[in-house]
């Protein structure tokens, strides 16, 4: 196959997500983590970090409770 036939580069894909809330006065809290339970490491695999972010008390409260129940929050971004 040649490059031009090559399917073009998937982005990597974060294995580990962070969660926070910024309030409107600027501060930060954390809302919690979130990985695979299977965390298996191999030599040279590389983990990488999502931060996802949200000023939005109902999307923090949504993430709260799907990251309580073991669960990766699939709303990740604000709604305009």
């Amino acid at each position: 196959m040649s490059d031009a036939e090559a399917p073009p580069e998937q982005p990597p894909t974060s294995d580990h997500h962070m969660f926070t809330y910024t309030s409107p006065e600027g501060e930060s809290d954390s809302i919690g983590l979130w990985f695979p339970a299977n965390r298996g490491r191999s030599p040279g695999r590389t983990v990488s970090l999502a931060i996802h972010t949200t000023a939005n008390l109902e999307t923090a409260a949504l993430w709260r409770a799907e990251l309580a129940a073991g669960r990766l929050p699939q709303n990740r971004a604000d709604e305009p």
